[in-house]
């Protein structure tokens, strides 16, 4: 499909097909111009543009192609060739279609929080995980490309780091694939290892067998028994013929050929390679290397729609196992009624409701920390997966996965006795009210 060339100058080229705009940068100057346009898509000759992008906070979605001047496309959404202009306007419809989805929402203010949301958008309008690539220029060895580009940081391991961070949030599920051995110093990936003398720490060491003579249970370096061509015992002359009959080799032992240390045991020792650090086994710092997978906290996140305080709402879901804020137990709730059909068992909605004068003349947020902590109680009778919230009623509400009608009225009763149980315990009357549960199966 040939698109044809509307605007050329020395930086760019808008060129047009059918009503879609496609924009091929030249320069980093011509980034800020997409803010000006509705462009389809960006077309580059090389990664410095990708970075400036990606880096972008308002294009930092849109599809990008790439030129044959790139020879690699890996994170690129297509090849552009000059000689034979052709775009799969498909493709870039499909990804117009999925990045509508998150342009118009706000990015958070934290600089972590915002490149994590940036690429959790990336990898779901992509319908992609994010892997570690095997690169010879990164200093570890391994590099996130889709995040290098994204973030301003240039260590890839600032980036395992920050990815690390994220998974323990909760927002990335991982898979460890590697482990990587960093300088405590320069933390270069690049080490080599190397035995060295437990006594003056020189690489010059020397490795001969060690020679156990059966007969009379002589040991020594293999060098004490060499008699010419032949081998004998220095300890009693005897001739020695066959291994396994006359003699065995246990073990090795080392020699330094500096200050003539002999012994079986060596120090281990790493020298980096771009600082020059010589460091213990102890002192190296070791990371694992991971594949990521957006969670579905991770997704919630992502797509709110104001960031005001879900950053501590978030946190308190951590605190609290299970306990979701309203906004993103909506969001987790749209997706888990999404997949009710795939349960062997029922999905029911149960609502918690105080009676009475339990919360009379508290103020909203006393009255919501108190249902909150009346949640903490009542998660602990479900299932993990469950999910439970404080609605805008100052209603617990939560979703029961994969129950049987039996399991269901079990766990009611285990909720309304101990719930019942606690009122009384804080001489609570019935009189001054109760709890009331409720629930309804959820069908498709």
């Amino acid at each position: 499909m040939r698109l044809t060339p509307l605007l050329q100058n020395a930086k760019a080229v808008i060129l047009n097909h059918e009503g879609y705009i496609f924009m091929h940068i030249k320069s980093t100057a011509q980034i800020q111009e997409i803010d000006n346009y509705n462009f389809h898509a960006l077309i580059i000759d090389n990664y410095e543009l990708l970075h400036a992008i990606r880096a972008h906070d308002v294009s930092y979605l849109i599809p990008v192609f790439g030129s044959s001047m790139i020879d690699d496309h890996r994170s690129l959404d297509g090849m552009y060739n000059e000689h034979s202009p052709a775009i799969n306007i498909q493709e870039i419809e499909r990804l117009n279609v999925l990045i509508s989805r998150y342009e118009q929402l706000p990015l958070p203010s934290h600089a972590d929080d915002r490149i994590m949301v940036k690429l959790i958008r990336y990898l779901l309008s992509r319908g992609r995980e994010l892997k570690a690539e095997r690169n010879r220029e990164s200093m570890i060895g391994y590099r996130y490309s889709i995040l290098s580009h994204m973030s301003l940081d240039k260590l890839d391991l600032n980036h395992v780091k920050l990815l690390g961070k994220y998974v323990d949030k909760g927002w990335f599920s991982k898979t460890i694939i590697d482990n990587i051995n960093t300088c405590p110093s320069c933390s270069n990936g690049f080490l080599h290892f190397s035995e060295t003398c437990a006594s003056c720490g020189s690489h010059d060491l020397s490795s001969e067998h060690l020679i156990h003579h059966f007969r009379c249970a002589y040991v020594g370096p293999e060098s004490d028994f060499i008699k010419g061509s032949d081998m004998s015992c220095p300890k009693c002359d005897k001739e020695m013929k066959h291994i396994g009959i006359d003699y065995d080799k246990p073990s090795e032992i080392l020699t330094c050929n500096v200050c003539a240390h002999a012994s079986q045991e060596s120090v281990m020792k790493a020298t980096c390679v771009g600082c020059g650090t010589q460091s213990s086994l102890k002192q190296i710092h070791s990371f694992p290397v991971i594949d990521v997978e957006v969670s579905e906290t991770g997704k919630a996140y992502a797509c709110q729609t104001s960031y005001d305080d879900v950053s501590e709402m978030i946190s308190s879901k951590n605190k609290l196992e299970g306990f979701s804020p309203y906004n993103i137990y909506k969001i987790l709730e749209k997706h888990e009624l999404g997949k009710v059909d795939q349960y062997k068992n029922e999905v029911y909605k149960m609502l918690i409701s105080l009676q009475g004068e339990l919360t009379t003349g508290l103020s909203t947020e006393l009255n919501k920390k108190l249902m909150i902590e009346l949640a903490s109680i009542v998660h602990t009778y479900q299932k993990a997966s469950d999910l439970i919230t404080v609605n805008d009623l100052m209603e617990v509400e939560s979703l029961l996965l994969n129950y049987s009608y039996p399991q269901l009225e079990s766990l009611m009763d285990a909720i309304q006795y101990n719930l019942d149980k606690l009122l009384l315990d804080n001489k609570l009357t019935e009189e001054q009210g109760g709890v009331k549960i409720k629930y309804e199966k959820i069908t498709v």
